[in-house]
């Protein structure tokens, strides 16, 4: 997450505030097998799509934006 964190510095999450674009958010996606925990991913948010699909993005690497669909 460099520039915006370095390694090893805490991040602190308020689940009661919503997340508005800009932030830096965490993402846990549905995990791909019953019984497993679903990969978590902490990215900064760039949109919520009519479709209530969550467009991210990162840092570094710096990437295309990411887009992850509702159901996931």
């Amino acid at each position: 997450m460099a520039p915006w964190r370095n390694e090893g510095e805490r991040v602190y999450i308020n689940p009661a505030r919503p997340a508005r674009p800009g932030d830096h958010v965490v993402v846990e996606l549905k995990p791909e097998r019953d019984g497993e925990p679903g990969a978590a991913w902490l990215k900064k948010l760039v949109a919520r799509a009519p479709d209530g699909s969550l467009v991210l993005s990162q840092y570094n690497p710096a990437t295309a934006r990411i887009k992850i669909p509702a159901p996931r």
